[in-house]
């Protein structure tokens, strides 16, 4: 891994504060809360997402938005409004020319992140909405929600493409190949589902997991994809369906999941390591 690029330091991030005492608030760097001075209520960060090029970054949280900051100067650009509930999940345009972010009141919307104003605000989900997937060209955005459907959408329309009808429980993970040919679901079905993007048919069904799946990732040629869940990690062939590897020892849930830059190493955080 290259450490020679350039990195903004660490800075705490300040919410613009308003002109009456009532409800300034500040992000705090330490333990990822959002923190309202007036009231010492906390509520929760539940998201983060980087534009590629580096020159912003989205936060999403409990209090139903999202805010656009300037990782150099810790600067707010925009506070995003309109949801009405938690936001937990944000993805970005390869070319950062729009926004994601996708909340428990069961919607989507796609922002402008230069002028903090929504395009389109995509409904068609019933239940909260936990995940979100762009394709590399960024031509294609999918949704994973807690009514057990995964939706691809045209995000320069706001129109959906295919309503993805398999799972049979919640859905809160998502992963697309680096090449956008396949996209995989996961949920506490403790299945994961590879689909064809373009039809909206189903590849393979990956069975064998003990438990909900929480978190999905995949090599960054594409050649395999890695799942966690209860105690373990197993990474999969998403062409043939086929196990490849199970990774255990931690003894307790595993949360998250990422990739080295070569795809030599898979780095799994839980609690019990």
């Amino acid at each position: 891994m290259n450490t020679a690029t350039s990195t903004p330091s660490l800075r705490r991030l300040e919410v613009d504060t308003p002109t009456d005492d009532t409800a300034a608030d500040a992000l705090c760097p330490h333990c990822g809360v959002r923190i309202d001075t007036a009231t010492a209520t906390v509520e929760a960060v539940d998201a983060l997402a980087v534009v590629p090029d580096g020159s912003w970054l989205a936060s999403a949280s409990d209090d139903a938005r999202v805010r656009i900051w300037d990782p150099h100067t810790g600067q707010t650009r925009h506070t995003l409004t309109g949801h009405t509930d938690s936001v937990g999940a944000l993805a970005v345009a390869p070319d950062g020319s729009w926004l994601a972010s996708a909340s428990d009141d069961a919607t989507v919307r796609i922002w402008d992140p230069r002028i903090g104003q929504t395009r389109h605000t995509l409904t068609r989900h019933t239940d909260p909405v936990y995940a979100l997937a762009v394709v590399p060209d960024g031509s294609w955005l999918a949704s994973a929600s807690d009514d057990a459907r995964v939706r691809i959408w045209d995000p320069h329309t706001g129109q959906t493409r295919h309503t993805l009808i398999g799972h049979t429980d919640s859905v809160g993970a998502l992963a697309v190949a680096p090449d956008g040919s396949w996209l995989a679901s996961a949920g506490l079905d403790a299945t994961v589902w590879i689909w064809d993007p373009r039809t909206g048919r189903t590849r393979h069904i990956l069975i064998g997991h003990t438990g909900l799946v929480r978190a999905l990732v995949v090599a960054p040629d594409g050649s395999w994809l890695a799942l966690a869940g209860f105690y373990a990690v197993q990474t999969w062939d998403p062409r043939t369906g086929q196990t490849r590897h199970i990774l255990t020892g931690h003894t307790s849930s595993v949360y998250a999941l990422a990739v080295a830059s070569l795809g030599v190493l898979a780095v799994e955080v839980g609690l019990g390591y």
